[in-house]
Parts: structure tokens; C-alpha cells; sequence
């Protein structure tokens, strides 16, 4: 029981977008950055964010009464993937920060 608690309270560090790479596929990551462009239908949400290192693309996949805007920032925590030879994101979590 302790060590669920315990693995709760550790925080995830925050990557730079450049840091996401082909050897991150499948790892999760978090990452704070600008949305610069969205695209939302029913059950999916396409972010395109930004930081000081580069741009991603985020999929929010049933993303519910997310309430996001071009220009919010954001911080993400999602799982890295590869789709049509292009890295992204796959979102868990967004907050407005």
C-alpha cells in the first residue's frame, strides 16, 4: 500500500518538445508548451504545440468538455508514438497553465 502512495506523489519531469525523438516512442512524457493550432471533432482533438525547441503534434483522443483554445498554454502528459513516419503525442492529460 505504501508504495502506491508513494508512486502517486512522484512527479513526472517536463521535456523540451526537441527532446522527443524516435528512441522516446512509447515512453510517456510531459511537456509544457503554446498551442498553435487545433482541430476538434466529437471523439478526437489534433493539437499542434509548440515550445522554445520545436513543435509536436497532440491527439486527445475522447477529449470530452475539453475547453482548449490557439494560443492557450498548455502542459500535456501522454505517451510518444510514431504515425505516418511523424512523432506525437498521445494525450492522458492537458491542463491550461
Amino acid at each position: 500500500m505504501l508504495l502506491i502512495f508513494i508512486s502517486e506523489k512522484i512527479t513526472m519531469p517536463i521535456s523540451k518538445i526537441s527532446d522527443i525523438t524516435l528512441s522516446k516512442i512509447e515512453e510517456n512524457v510531459k511537456i509544457h508548451g503554446e498551442i498553435e493550432s487545433l482541430t476538434q471533432s466529437k471523439d478526437t482533438s489534433f493539437l499542434t504545440t509548440k515550445d522554445d525547441t520545436g513543435k509536436i503534434n497532440v491527439v486527445v483522443f475522447e477529449p470530452g468538455n475539453i475547453n482548449l483554445q490557439k494560443g492557450d498554454l498548455v502542459e500535456i502528459e501522454g505517451k510518444v508514438a510514431l504515425y505516418n513516419n511523424k512523432l506525437e503525442v498521445i494525450a492522458k492529460t492537458i491542463k491550461v497553465v
